[in-house]
């Protein structure tokens, strides 16, 4: 099962990963504190593994 994004966070998701901005924000607070929030989800691991579809996640 994928988990599903809203169809605007998705095409936002995608542009910022396509032009290098996620790169900006893995090393801030914001990404640690998305972490927080994927781990208080139902299903956290399917959290995690979207954002890894989505280039998010650190190499």
């Amino acid at each position: 099962m994928i988990l599903r994004l809203e169809q605007s966070t998705e095409k936002f998701l995608r542009k910022a990963v396509r032009e290098g901005l996620v790169i900006l924000i893995r090393k801030k607070k914001r990404l640690k504190e998305e972490f927080l929030i994927s781990f208080g989800e139902q299903k956290p691991i399917k959290v995690l593994k979207r954002m890894d579809e989505l280039g998010i996640l650190p190499e």
